[in-house]
């Protein structure tokens, strides 16, 4: 499983990684063990949602005191580094106000969870290793990129994402999730890396 801040690697069988110095168009298919992790970026520890409740001048605090005890989270598969090293690569292309995500960052996003109590990770991580135990690794494939929310007015670079039966498992992990009475949000699964973020002009570089 992995942790989360609000919004949103090890592979196993690594390969040489494309040379650093040769853009790639397009990427070789990878196969990734399905093992969800529950991540949080550039964090080794879950860390709380909200930061302390600060005193207002009624001697309340100004942040309600369920959303300290709640970890925002999601599922996600680990990119291997000879798929996040031609991304990276990839990435120089990048112009105007962009913050590309670091390589070692670079996830799937299976379910997100925004509000979570400490209390039940431990369901979670139950969860993932029930629903990964009998699964085969997944041969994952990049097929160009996007944009959310569109090309013209782009907030999210993203690479695409094609494996068969990643939808379907994405399904079931959420449905697990409901029957264990944690939020996750309802939105359609969308297999993507994401790879930069920002209001900016449209990357000129395509995978």
């Amino acid at each position: 499983m992995a942790r989360r801040s609000r919004h949103d690697p090890d592979p196993p069988h690594p390969r040489p990684a494309p040379r650093a110095d040769k853009p790639q168009r397009n990427t070789e298919p990878a196969t990734q063990p399905l093992g969800p992790d529950i991540y949080e970026p550039a964090k080794a520890t879950i860390q709380p949602a909200a930061a302390p409740a600060r005193r207002t001048g009624a001697g309340r605090p100004d942040t309600d005191e369920a959303s300290e005890r709640t970890l925002r989270l999601f599922y996600a598969l680990r990119v291997p580094t000879d798929i996040s090293t031609p991304l990276a690569e990839a990435q120089r292309a990048l112009r105007g106000n962009w913050r590309a995500v670091r390589p070692d960052q670079m996830h799937v996003t299976l379910a997100y969870l925004p509000a979570v109590p400490p209390e039940r990770l431990d369901d979670l991580k139950r969860l993932g290793a029930l629903l990964t135990q009998d699964v085969a690794p997944m041969e994952v494939r990049l097929r160009g990129t996007g944009y959310f929310p569109n090309e013209g007015s782009p907030r999210v670079w993203f690479a695409k994402v094609e494996a068969e039966g990643l939808t379907e498992f994405a399904t079931r992990l959420r449905e697990g999730i409901q029957n264990l009475d944690i939020q996750t949000d309802n939105l359609p699964f969308k297999a993507h890396i994401t790879m930069a973020r920002k209001k900016g002009p449209a990357p000129g570089s395509h995978l």
